[in-house]
């Protein structure tokens, strides 16, 4: 629970100040200014509100000692509206080792703390100290690798808020949405189900949260200054889009080939019954990591009512799938929900596609390849046992999926190679690998 209130605490106070600096052509020191000044009269105010409730939630959630928690928690985040606003120019300017070092050690940091005070205080205070330790770490570490003082200035306000209202109000859905199948989950089934649906559905997202989601922030860097032309930026787009396949593909086949091992190793024997749920949220990673990027072109675009419009209606969807869920059936439930999600995400794809590019045939031409012969391995095609051993048997299973995945997205590549995509692709992969293998032989 306590996890619960640390995740809700942090979601509903993205504010968009960051999403907004980056999007913007022209930055001067009155956008840095204003987006750390709304940063604090926002989320201060979520803080405030979240505080004064605190004891009204934990009564709700029959939970009393959350009452402590959520006030704690609403005085650590409010460190973080201090956090310095100008390490977005190394963003927008792709300088992100710092940026990059800066989360890695928080992350180290966070674990250290929390395993450690958990060990001494077994209770969920450990999680708070965790989160604390993070909090200070980025706040410091912002002012430490960019040099910048923020001040309080109002020059801009109105004109932020326009866009943050629309990010803070997408958060909440976007939590509400996220929760709300695992909250109805509970209500139609049981209490097994509910603990295997939210365990293995945060499995299954930290390949999402930890590494295509940041994989996919700087392509908003990459098309800011084009956003008016139409072709380079379906250019970019598509690329961005193919290797991510390339990425995903091998992901996808390896989790839905040994969901079983995965969560047997992850979470022990009690929950192996339930594997298919890996198998089933890992499908959507292609569709969810397509989105990331799409997000970013309408945010450029300054129409982020879009977005909150678009996890409004799957939010009613969701709402939908389980009245109409008689059956009781968990299998079918689940695959229902996942079906939505991975009809709702493509009419988003196809939507964006129509409404900013003007063509689908781009999309079609480079990703339909992919993604259908990940699904006609992934679930159509029975990889062998190759050791008794659960963990040599993920290895194998590891290296032969990477492997063929590999031979096939270059034979691919090759096919297409006429095509812009993966010419422009290429172009820009071959420095990088020709870089590492020079310092890989020059090392041995």
């Amino acid at each position: 629970m306590a996890l619960m209130v640390i995740w809700f605490s942090t979601t509903i106070t993205a504010t968009g100040s960051e999403l907004y600096l980056q999007s913007r052509k022209v930055l001067d020191e009155e956008d840095i200014n204003s987006a750390f000044t709304l940063n604090i009269l926002l989320k201060l105010s979520v803080f405030i509100v979240l505080a004064l409730c605190s004891q009204f939630v934990a009564q709700w959630l029959e939970t009393p000692e959350l009452t402590e928690v959520i006030i704690a928690l609403t005085v650590v985040n409010a460190i973080s509206c201090f956090n310095n606003p100008a390490v977005v120019y190394l963003r927008r300017e792709n300088k992100y080792k710092k940026i990059v070092i800066v989360g890695i050690t928080a992350k180290l940091m966070r674990i250290a703390v929390t395993v450690t005070t958990a060990i001494i205080w077994k209770n969920h205070w450990a999680l708070v100290a965790g989160h604390a330790t993070g909090t200070l770490v980025q706040f410091f570490g912002g002012y430490v690798i960019y040099h910048y003082l923020p001040k309080f200035d109002t020059s801009r306000i109105s004109k932020q808020f326009r866009f943050s209202s629309w990010i803070l109000l997408q958060s909440i859905l976007g939590f509400s949405r996220d929760q709300i199948d695992v909250a109805l989950t509970g209500v139609v089934m049981g209490k097994a189900e509910l603990g295997a649906y939210n365990n293995i559905k945060f499995i299954s997202n930290m390949p999402i949260s930890s590494f295509l989601q940041p994989l996919t922030s700087p392509i908003i860097n990459n098309i800011r200054e084009l956003i008016g032309f139409t072709d380079e930026v379906r250019l970019r787009v598509n690329v961005t889009f193919l290797f991510l396949s390339i990425l995903i593909s091998p992901a996808v086949i390896f989790l839905t080939a040994c969901h079983h091992d995965v969560v047997l190793i992850v979470l022990g024997p009690n929950w192996t019954e339930y594997s298919f749920l890996l198998a089933a949220f890992s499908s959507l990673y292609f569709f969810r990591a397509f989105s990331l990027v799409l997000n970013q072109v309408i945010i450029l675009k300054d129409e982020v009512k879009k977005l909150f419009t678009f996890d409004f209606v799957m939010t009613m969807s969701f709402l939908l799938v389980v009245f109409f869920n008689s059956e009781r059936n968990f299998e079918m439930f689940v695959w229902s929900l996942i079906l939505l999600e991975f009809v709702s995400r493509l009419l988003f794809i196809l939507y964006v596609y129509n409404s900013y590019f003007d063509s689908l045939s781009s999309f079609m031409k480079i990703n339909v390849v992919p993604i259908v012969f990940t699904f006609l391995v992934s679930f159509f095609v029975e990889l062998p046992l190759f050791d008794s051993n659960v963990y040599l048997n993920l290895l194998y299973t590891g290296i032969i999926v990477l492997f063929s995945s590999t031979i096939f997205m270059l034979m691919f590549c090759l096919i297409m190679r006429d095509q812009k995509e993966v010419g422009y692709l290429w172009h820009t992969l071959k420095p990088i690998l020709v870089k590492s293998y020079d310092k890989f032989f020059k090392r041995h």
